[in-house]
């Protein structure tokens, strides 16, 4: 968050003056995001993320004061392009930050681009951004995509089926799913590309290949909860890896249960200890404290995590601590063995969290000391298939 006020300072300056005829001691900004649909919590937690540093740095950027207009897209491309055309318009806004959503970004392109707007989305979609006002400052959706079919065919599963949302986000995330599972030598039998919001994924998971031996997921949100809840309802026993956006902290205490044995890889979990981690989380939760999407955060951290999973307490009490906390997914933290990691020269950094340990099981060729390769300079970590994370700093 610190690096996009940074270039917002930044920008601000070499772009030119306000839009309108305001002091020039300061900017206008516009929080286009979705803070209600199906990626509501994510969106929320963007909004306030950015109002957290805000406020500790007084309220200014690059010692210009800051006035904030905030608009919600309710996750529809629609309504963020008429959005985006009254801050523009309207609010005479000098910088947009947002949306998150690829669909909604896509959707105000040709808007914001046309009127040279500086724009920083949280969209991770390569063809949001124009790179000339309309920038993108998060993780691309290709590199992740194919990490996570990467790391299900190091695991030594072969044949998988691939779901997420039916909209460029999602269609993205299969087509780089499959990449990354044949590179490490599985097959993708099957896609399947559910609406966006659909209330009821009984028919998609009935769809589900027989012959499949791994799921690779994408879902987000209010989705993610009904897709991991209804999965686990249907009684299918399939090891699931994919975008760890489908067990976030934010949803895991909506999810309980349902959210044990699913794997990925993600840049960040509010457990990574650093002292500045636990400064900025610190901070968070005395200024958000009691906001509903903060619950999962709290619990993990805290190590209270198995209370949506009351066989883990139980095991807990019984002196079976560190058997619970692997089976049952208790807490990131306390589960969390470091595995062998090496750098290699363009190395990103990279976490493997694996939320409990269901469904799991062992590359044949690879035993707990093994390496597997990410490619394209990736970092490389152990695929033991045990519970627990990998962390490496670039």
């Amino acid at each position: 968050m610190r690096r996009i006020c940074l270039l917002i300072c930044a920008a601000s300056t070499l772009l030119g003056g306000p839009a309108t005829a305001r002091a020039q001691d300061s900017i206008k900004i516009g929080i286009l995001t979705e803070l209600s649909g199906p990626l509501g919590t994510l969106g929320m937690a963007e909004r306030d993320g950015f109002l957290l540093y805000l406020k500790q740095a007084g309220g200014k950027l690059g010692g210009r004061t800051v006035e904030t207009v905030i608009e919600d897209t309710g996750n529809d491309p629609a309504t963020a392009l008429a959005k985006v055309r009254k801050l523009v318009d309207s609010d005479n806004i000098d910088v947009l930050l947002g949306p998150m959503s690829s669909a909604s970004a896509a959707a105000i392109k040709m808007f914001v681009s046309g009127h040279g707007l500086l724009c920083l989305v949280q969209a991770t979609v390569d063809e949001v951004s124009d790179n000339k006002s309309m920038f993108r400052t998060t993780f691309p959706a290709t590199a992740d995509s194919f990490l996570q079919g990467y790391l299900a065919g190091k695991a030594g599963f072969k044949k998988a089926v691939a779901i997420a949302p039916n909209f460029n986000a999602g269609q993205d995330a299969v087509k780089w799913f499959e990449a990354g599972f044949e590179v490490s030598g599985g097959k993708v039998l099957q896609k399947l590309l559910p609406r966006l919001g659909t209330p009821d994924f009984g028919s998609i998971i009935a769809q589900i290949d027989a012959g499949a031996d791994v799921g690779l997921i994408f879902m987000a949100g209010a989705d993610a909860v009904r897709f991991i809840k209804q999965f686990a309802d249907y009684g299918r026993k399939l090891p699931l890896y994919g975008f760890t956006a489908t067990v976030d902290e934010a949803i895991m205490p909506a999810q309980g249960a349902a959210a044990l044995g699913f794997v990925g890889a993600s840049y960040y979990f509010s457990t990574v200890d650093t002292p500045e981690n636990h400064a900025f989380v610190k901070d968070w939760e005395a200024a958000y404290k009691g906001k509903a999407y903060l619950a999962g955060r709290e619990r993990l951290r805290h190590g209270t995590g198995s209370r949506c999973c009351p066989e883990a307490d139980k095991r807990q009490a019984h002196g079976q601590g560190g058997t619970a906390c692997r089976r049952e997914g208790r807490s990131a933290h306390d589960a969390r063995r470091t595995l062998p990691v090496q750098r290699e020269e363009r190395a990103h950094p990279a976490a493997l969290h694996i939320a409990g340990a269901r469904g799991q099981r062992r590359h044949p060729a690879s035993g707990a000391g093994d390496h597997c390769r990410i490619p394209s300079g990736g970092a490389t970590a152990g695929a033991s298939g045990r519970a627990g994370a990998a962390e490496v700093d670039a």
